[in-house]
C-alpha cells in the first residue's frame, strides 16, 4: 500500500510486539492522517479476512 516496501529491520523496531498505532505512525508517519486511517482500515481488514 502506498508503494512502500517494509524491511526485516522495519519489521521488528516497528512492527512486532508493537500497537498498530506506533507502526503507522512510525512506518506512514509522513501520509495525513486521513491516509494514516486508511493504512489502518486496510491492515485491519486484512487481517480478518483469512479468519
Amino acid at each position: 500500500m502506498y508503494d512502500r516496501k517494509i524491511s526485516n529491520d522495519e519489521m521488528i523496531k516497528h512492527i512486532h510486539g508493537h500497537p498498530g498505532a506506533h507502526t503507522i505512525a512510525a512506518l506512514f508517519g509522513d501520509l495525513s492522517a486521513a491516509d494514516q486511517q486508511k493504512v489502518q482500515d486496510h491492515i485491519i481488514c486484512r487481517k480478518y479476512s483469512y479468519l
